[in-house]
């Protein structure tokens, strides 16, 4: 939750650049949030080399995934799978994730479960409502 300065961004750039292998970036459980959310999409637009990603128990919230969605999942068109398990998003930010995926035309796998009961997502009628139109769309 606290502000990175230029040369955190950096360092967590190269941690994530090390991370990436077979086509995959697994962050999971490493305290992001939703600045961290702000360089993650940055990384997603601009590297099209993966097609899995997994940032399950993390806490974005809502605030994090927009983020995420906006500079990196719209841009990426190689993402395959994505990962946001237990993360403390609710109805807003899936109702926002799953009216995007609608339009995305790589994305064939999500996880939205909660892992553990720390960061647990929680979706009520509305988001199963969003869920279901993508499905009968998508």
């Amino acid at each position: 939750m606290i502000n990175p300065t230029r040369d955190q961004e950096r360092r967590f750039f190269e941690y994530c650049l090390k991370t990436i292998g077979n086509r995959k970036i697994i962050l999971r459980e490493q305290g992001l949030g939703s600045a961290s959310a702000v360089a993650l999409g940055k990384m997603i637009a601009g590297n099209e080399n993966f097609s899995h990603l997994d940032i399950g128990k993390n806490n974005l919230g809502n605030h994090g995934l927009s983020i995420l969605l906006q500079r990196g999942l719209r841009v990426n068109c190689n993402l395959v799978h994505l990962d946001i398990g237990s993360n403390d998003v609710t109805d807003e930010g899936c109702i926002k994730l799953f009216k995007l995926i609608e339009t995305h035309p790589t994305l064939t796998s999500l996880v939205v479960a909660n892992h553990d009961r720390l960061h647990r997502n929680r979706m009520n009628d509305r988001s199963c409502q969003a869920l279901g139109e993508l499905i009968q769309k998508n």
